[in-house]
């Protein structure tokens, strides 16, 4: 897999910001640190997408 190239910065930015979307809005640290948190209990598949201050 290559990584993608992007003509302008605004392209860069727009394709950043569809990954945080496709992410629950959640940060890619937060994402990862969630994911491997319901990987080890076995429940991979159900984040709990709510905003860091709502849990």
């Amino acid at each position: 897999m290559t990584d993608p190239v992007f003509a302008t910065r605004s392209e860069a930015e727009s394709a950043l910001f569809r990954i945080q979307e496709g992410l629950g809005g959640m940060p890619p640290g937060e994402y990862e640190e969630a994911y491997s948190t319901r990987e080890g209990q076995g429940k991979v598949g159900t984040l709990d997408r709510s905003p860091t201050g709502a849990r």
